[in-house]
């Protein structure tokens, strides 16, 4: 794991809710020595592949934990390390490290994935796949990961993933959601105001959205909400497309992302990533009498 030089983002969350439910199927994960160690995060090169351009410089600058809006609107990126305060006032505490639940439910969701692309004749059965994600919050404050990017290790630039996995009562992960602004639905679905939508509990996507170019290059992500209405135009007028997906994490601060190596049921994990126990209350005093 490497962390974006990003300018300056975040720090919230290893706290709390370590005890969830993971993804499903099953898998037993051996010993995941016998293939390569996960290369550098996106956050250090520039891709250009299909169109994809480091999306660092449309995060940089940005203070997310100053403006914090609904939850259903824009998801809050989840916060390692520093929490927002310490950020702000230039003092560091907490440790960078993820909880312990990710890694389980990372596992077991990378295997899907892989399961997944398999399916689609995307990879071959002894094939190693880098997968590219972060951690975020689910619709019920449970931790799960948001995966973007996939290559096969043969390939040297990754794509967007582009699958979907089987619905289940289990901790799932966020994977990209394509919207086009040019049909009806897919416009109302970004943009429409949440009166006009018939599920009470419908939002519009705009918050979660990275736009892309026809050509597939990044114009735009994760902006603001109150953007909304004054984007809506542009996006139509520039053919833009979206992909929905939460905000990268932050570690201290600055965006991350966290590449992992999977083959079958197999999971590497970056060599520097740390994993932290739940936190858990201290006992009483004897004095305080509880």
């Amino acid at each position: 794991m490497r962390i974006l030089a990003l300018f300056g983002l975040v720090a919230l969350q290893a706290s709390a809710g370590f005890g969830q439910a993971v993804w499903a199927p099953e898998t037993k994960l051996p010993p995941a020595g016998n293939f390569p160690a996960p290369s550098a995060s996106f956050l250090d090169m520039r891709q250009k592949f299909s169109g994809l351009e480091v999306l660092t410089q449309h995060l940089a600058g940005s203070r997310p934990w100053l403006a914090m809006p609904a939850n259903s609107e824009q998801r809050q990126p989840v916060y390692l390390g520093w929490r927002p305060r310490a950020i702000e006032l230039g003092r560091g505490g907490g440790t960078p490290g993820l909880p312990i639940s990710l890694k389980e439910a990372g596992q077991r969701q990378a295997a899907a994935i892989w399961a997944a692309l398999q399916a689609k004749k995307l990879v071959k059965a002894a094939e190693v796949v880098e997968l590219e994600g972060w951690p975020a919050r689910d619709d019920d404050g449970q931790l799960t990961w948001a995966f973007a990017w996939w290559r096969p290790l043969s390939a040297a630039n990754p794509n967007w993933l582009e699958i979907a996995l089987p619905e289940t009562d289990d901790l799932a992960p966020f994977l990209p959601q394509f919207v086009s602004a040019a049909d009806k639905k897919g416009y109302d679905d970004l943009f429409a105001d949440v009166l006009d939508y018939k599920d009470l509990y419908q939002k519009p996507l705009f918050g979660d959205a990275v736009w892309l170019h026809p050509d597939g290059a990044i114009a735009a992500a994760w902006l603001p909400p109150d953007n909304r209405t004054a984007f809506a135009a542009a996006a139509v007028s520039r053919k833009l497309s979206a992909v929905v997906l939460p905000q990268p994490a932050r570690v201290n601060g600055v965006p991350v992302s966290y590449r992992l190596n999977v083959r079958g049921d197999a999971v590497r994990w970056p060599d520097d990533a740390t994993w932290l126990a739940p936190v858990t209350a201290g006992t009483p005093p004897a004095s305080s009498g509880v």
